[in-house]
């Protein structure tokens, strides 16, 4: 066995170093401990990388993320690891939408809270003048009326009077976006948190970001942070965990079956990566979660990659996207309500050169992203490639003028848990049963939907949990889901 102190006596181990991990072994190390950081990938970053591309040589995200100036966990860990400066942010939110060819905006001007709201949502097209007026009592329903267990987030918009135009033009668009599933699907609480927390704290919190490097290059210098606070990294994934008879975790299993003594472990990956390590500790409790958190399902997205030979799609100033709101023309997957995909087969398309901030050359770079997206999943590349340029120039006739150069497609088929209605994610912390266990990630229940943001936060309260462990206290008291906010 091989073994490390820290601050509480042995190292902190933590398996994973997406945002979640990230977010937690800096805190650790920033709160004095030694941790020891296990990540199986070439780099950081979990399911927010980039690779790649062995063709051009360019490097591809696995799909667009937005970030959102109410990320205040997410923007910590990128402030402590020196990558924030990467990121641009609208000035105020303007999310354009293309409606059956009518391009319309949610665009909230430079108005005091909730001015700046209520205008952006009377400006919304396609919704008519009661419409908008139930639109906003709607929305001033949000603010009070708490959702319920098994509540879909259609459900729950019937249930305050959203009107079918805007779940259609505005909320599905959005839920797609941040719950990586349909409105009649995705579970109405994290949903409508996610809304409180972007929507509710004025205008400067609501605005849109994006980064302007690939998403490998901000979680990059965690490896490096952690070795100049003492910390070390091992490249390798985490095969099993070890138990004593007491219930304390007593080590970390490698892939080649060597035990690593530990007596503080935190799981800080996916769902399907935690249940076999929460199983191996032979404990009925983590067990039983193990086998909860098993049976979660994956919700994928797939993101393509489009080389045009010439400058074709103009996009809003104050955006460098535009999504497509459900209900717009097939192109060849199926309908809409077939294929699971909102507007067809993508639901966003992003202005590469604009992401990036650099002058484009002769051509353009796109890029689409459809959420929930198990009909494309099921397409070769040849197909799922065609029926999205499809698709956009059906939507963007302007496209047409454009010749395709070449394309990629990246497919992620557990992007995220599928959040349906009461599905079971234990609390960031402790795990019942085994002394030193803590959990994060997406696979814990923030209050959030799985966003960057979720995980972010749940590394900062399991960090607070293990280390109000090692002084015989409570975890720290940040309050789960009480300010973050894909």
């Amino acid at each position: 066995m091989s073994a490390s102190r820290g601050r509480g006596g042995e190292a902190v181990h933590v398996i994973g170093a997406g945002f979640a991990g990230a977010a937690c072994a800096l805190r650790l190390a920033d709160a004095g401990e030694q941790v020891v950081v296990w990540e199986a990938g070439a780099a950081p970053g979990g399911r927010a990388i980039s690779r790649r591309d062995r063709k051009n040589g360019e490097e591809l995200d696995n799909g667009p993320h937005l970030f959102m100036a109410c990320y205040t966990h997410v923007l910590r860990v990128l402030e402590r690891l020196g990558t924030d400066r990467h990121l641009a942010f609208q000035e105020r939110l303007h999310i354009p939408l293309l409606d059956a060819g009518r391009r319309l905006a949610l665009s909230c001007p430079p108005l005091p809270h909730p001015l700046h709201l209520v205008a952006g949502l009377l400006g919304l097209g396609g919704v008519g003048t009661w419409g908008k007026i139930a639109l906003l009592q709607a929305g001033d329903r949000l603010k009070g009326v708490e959702p319920r267990p098994d509540e879909s987030v259609a459900d729950y918009l019937n249930r305050i009077g959203a009107p079918l135009a805007s779940q259609r033009i505005l909320w599905d668009p959005l839920c797609r976006a941040v719950s990586n599933l349909a409105l009649n699907e995705a579970a109405a609480g994290p949903f409508v948190a996610a809304l409180r927390i972007a929507l509710l704290q004025g205008p400067q919190a609501a605005r849109l970001g994006w980064s302007r490097v690939g998403l490998g290059e901000l979680l990059r210098p965690l490896e490096k942070t952690v070795a100049a606070t003492g910390g070390s990294w091992r490249r390798e994934r985490a095969r099993g965990l070890s138990v004593d008879g007491g219930g304390q975790i007593s080590g970390v299993v490698d892939a080649g079956g060597r035990t690593h003594a530990a007596r503080r472990v935190v799981i800080a990956t996916d769902p399907w990566g935690a249940a076999p390590l929460l199983a191996s500790t032979g404990v009925l409790e983590a067990g039983q979660m193990a086998e909860r958190v098993a049976g979660c399902g994956k919700s994928p997205i797939v993101s393509v990659y489009l080389w045009l030979d010439r400058q074709a799609l103009t996009l809003d100033p104050l955006a460098p996207f535009i999504g497509f709101t459900a209900g717009g023309p097939d192109s060849g997957v199926g309908s809409a309500a077939d294929s699971g995909v909102a507007g067809g087969v993508a639901e966003w398309v992003f202005d590469r050169d604009r992401l990036e901030g650099v002058t484009p050359g002769g051509g353009q770079r796109l890029v689409t992203i459809t959420s929930a997206a198990d009909a494309l999943m099921a397409l070769s590349h040849e197909r799922a490639v065609a029926a999205v340029w499809e698709h956009l120039t059906a939507q963007l006739p302007e496209l047409s003028r454009a010749r395709l150069v070449q394309a990629r497609v990246v497919k992620e088929g557990r992007s995220t848990p599928r959040l349906t209605p009461g599905v079971f994610r234990p609390r960031p912390g402790a795990v019942p049963g085994v002394t030193g266990l803590f959990v994060c990630g997406d696979l814990t229940d923030t209050g959030l939907p799985a966003t960057m943001e979720a995980a972010a936060l749940s590394g900062f309260l399991a960090a607070g949990a293990v280390l109000g462990a090692a002084d015989g206290q409570a975890a720290d008291g940040q309050k789960v889901g009480g300010n973050g906010g894909r």
